[in-house]
């Protein structure tokens, strides 16, 4: 994978009446301190949300290194994000917006979000709050259908940011300050953004510390599919 330099990225959509019991083959590949957290969770669509994120990422990572999901040592502390114990120059983000669960893999500092379009209310509230004076002054000279495209976007690219850098998610909002080319964010000195539609009606954001550009592979995982590659490890 460090020797592999690309951004991979993989989707799957959850059925709307998929419940926990469906998911209950998933949850065998999960870790013990992972199936605790299930135990103290009540609702029960974040917790197929939690169940299918984290077998995704399991899954994903474990045809990366030729090993079993269940076998993928991800570690968890208090306050921190989970991430991979022993596993150098690979790193991971999660993200989901029922009924998408999204992961990416990178062999640099990574982040991820999906957000359902248009689901942002009050925008102008929003905008005036999170959005920087750059930002915010190219997004009213905009129309509303596309002050609306705009404003998914930035909000799916900062939290993008906010997974894979080392700031708080305050001065994410505030400080960050995107800019546009041809409909793309453009890049930083040492970070770059991929926006991406993961399914109609949503759109995705990936950010990850690098100086230039890296492949992006894009996945999309059929649930039916999804379901049975934990068995066919």
């Amino acid at each position: 994978m460090t020797s592999n330099r690309i951004v991979r990225i993989s989707i799957v959509s959850i059925p709307q009446q998929a419940s926990l019991r469906a998911l209950s083959a998933l949850v065998l590949v999960l870790g013990e301190e992972e199936q605790k957290r299930l135990e103290k969770m009540g609702d029960e669509r974040r917790t197929v949300e939690y169940v299918a994120s984290h077998a995704l990422v399991r899954i994903k990572m474990g045809e990366v290194l030729g090993i079993k999901p269940d076998e993928v040592p991800l570690v968890f502390e208090a306050g921190k994000k989970p991430r991979f114990d022993a596993v150098g120059g690979i790193f991971f983000s999660l993200s989901h917006d029922f009924p998408l669960v999204a992961c990416t893999l990178a062999p640099v500092p990574v982040g991820i979000d999906v957000v359902k379009k248009g689901r942002i209310k009050q925008p102008e509230d929003l905008a005036v709050r999170y959005l920087s004076k750059t930002e915010l002054a190219d997004w009213k000279k905009l129309d509303d259908q596309d002050r609306t495209k705009r404003l998914d976007e930035l909000w799916a690219l900062k939290e993008a940011f906010f997974k894979a850098a080392d700031w708080s998610i305050k001065d994410v909002m505030e400080k960050t300050d995107f800019t546009f080319l041809d409909g793309k964010p453009e890049s930083w000195p040492s970070y770059q953004f991929h926006l991406f539609e993961p399914a109609p009606g949503f759109t995705g954001a990936v950010a990850y510390g690098f100086r230039k550009k890296l492949p992006v592979q894009h996945e999309t995982v059929v649930f039916e599919m999804f379901q049975q590659l934990f068995f066919g490890r």
